[in-house]
């Protein structure tokens, strides 16, 4: 039987799909820059309060919602003029056919049903609506999906993109570290300090664990380029590499300490690995575990020499000395900064009454809380069940959060995803194909690293975060190495 011949696009079509392409880059990489900037011009939990970030998203909703017209248009007039092509988006969506991006549009969906739901009993506390949209959007039809369309072209884009990221994160990095390095205190545009604080405890950046979330994720990216790049880039992402580690540790966040933790055990054991290819499997893999077992001893005491050079150069412990009240001494405050690294108790008190609130109703069950009101539904569950509380923002743990916004089949939902990712990101780093890609393997390293970080703080949905950005592509990228080694 002949082999039917396919019609070639025509040269309108290709102008098409490449001013497609180029829209959607441009997206995502505003989408990343404003996620990045947003800390910093709006308070912590209010963006509607910023006059400079709602005109930015404004600009970014037209824009996508401009680039979404495009992309029905060409899908129009392939359909009518060239039908002979319809095999190209065909092709297209046949790229996008994976369980995971159905989990994630059926937790789009699911989300756009609750709000429906809570809409109906609940008026003006949606104010941010719009904006968590737009966020899952970018995050879930952009971010993730990039990587299954753009094929042999994706690691020369993603590049791309996370070099224009780094450059102004970095940028910002090195202006806010000589600042707290000079014990400056800076006033943001969102009505918070860069420097010391009430407390004395230091960070720089915003609210110390958003500052270190921001740092956590440029360290992802570091690393990952340190593996996947030529020599000229891995000096220059080596060098950019020890502002953000600094600036990370010395937010205190032991969450954040914890990720960059696993993220430089796992790629020292995989450097390992990977050089001792030839070698019998037994020692490799004590070769291996030795040198991450050594990484992880050698970075535990890390956190305590940056705040020993911290020390060292600006003296701050004479600051604290000279300020400390209630008979606490300038050493003493230090030295709980340094060595407080045990789990919050209170943490684990929100946990448990978000639990309790899941199952407290049919409606929490199956549709959770409106967003606006997650802070005093904690509050009062913590209340019934321990007599006491106070008020939490959010729940603390990504996967809880997401069952306060859309309930226990919502959580459910995320949580098949992350055991989906699990399983593509060991084919990727074990795989055989894993050498196509230059440095492929780190990228479930980085996976890894932001869901530890989200055990303890939601960043990654609801939320408008660099770090859920960053997350969506490499799961994204991390689903089409997959299925282009299968």
């Amino acid at each position: 039987m002949a082999k039917v011949q396919q019609a070639k696009a025509a040269r309108e079509q290709i102008i098409m799909e490449k001013g497609l392409g180029v829209g959607a880059v441009v997206w995502m990489v505003w989408h990343m820059l404003f996620t990045f900037v947003r800390h910093f011009l709006a308070p912590e939990n209010a963006i509607g309060k910023s006059s400079v970030a709602m005109a930015l998203f404004n600009i970014e909703r037209w824009f996508g919602f401009a680039l979404i017209m495009a992309a029905v248009c060409y899908l129009v007039f392939t359909l009518v003029k060239y039908p002979r092509t319809w095999y190209r988006v065909q092709g297209f969506f046949r790229r996008l056919r994976c369980k995971e991006m159905g989990v994630l549009l059926g937790l789009y969906g699911y989300y756009l049903l609750v709000c429906v739901v809570h809409t109906c009993k609940y008026t003006n506390i949606f104010p941010s609506n719009d904006v968590y949209l737009m966020d899952l959007l970018v995050s879930f039809g952009l971010l993730f999906a990039l990587p299954l369309l753009m094929g042999k072209n994706t690691k020369k884009i993603v590049d791309g993109v996370l070099h224009i990221v780094m450059v102004v994160s970095t940028g910002f990095i090195v202006w806010a570290l000589w600042h707290v390095f000079q014990l400056h205190v800076v006033e943001l545009p969102n009505g918070l300090q860069l420097g010391m604080t009430e407390g004395y405890s230091l960070y720089a950046g915003v609210n110390q664990n958003i500052g270190a979330a921001i740092g956590t994720t440029m360290v992802m990216i570091c690393l990952y380029m340190l593996c996947s790049q030529r020599w000229p880039l891995k000096i220059a992402y080596g060098l950019a590499l020890i502002p953000h580690t600094i600036a990370t540790l010395l937010t205190n966040s032991r969450g954040n300490f914890l990720a960059l933790w696993i993220a430089f055990s796992l790629m020292v054991f995989m450097l390992v690995w990977n050089r001792l290819e030839k070698k019998n499997l037994p020692f490799r893999i004590a070769a291996s575990v030795a040198a991450a077992a050594g990484m992880a001893v050698l970075f535990y005491f890390l956190r305590g020499w940056v705040f020993d050079g911290f020390e060292a150069i600006t003296h701050f412990k004479a600051q604290l000395t000279g300020a400390a009240t209630g008979g606490s001494s300038g050493q003493a405050a230090l030295d709980a900064v340094r060595e407080n690294l045990e789990l919050d108790e209170a943490r684990a008190k929100i946990w448990h009454a978000s639990l309790a609130y899941m199952v407290s109703s049919p409606r929490a069950f199956f549709f959770g809380v409106p967003g606006g009101l997650i802070p005093q539904t904690i509050q009062d569950s913590m209340a019934a069940i321990y007599g006491t509380s106070s008020m939490y923002a959010h729940a603390h743990n990504m996967i809880l959060q997401t069952g306060l916004m859309l309930g226990v089949p919502g959580m459910l939902g995320f949580l098949a995803l992350l055991v989906m990712l699990f399983v593509r990101s060991l084919r990727v780093v074990f795989g055989k194909g894993r050498a196509h890609t230059p440095g492929a393997w780190a990228l479930p390293i980085g996976i890894a690293a932001m869901l530890a970080v989200n055990m303890f703080e939601p960043f990654l949905m609801f939320y408008l975060s660099v770090m859920g950005c960053l997350f969506f592509l490499y799961c994204g990228w991390v689903v089409a190495l997959d299925r282009g080694e299968k």
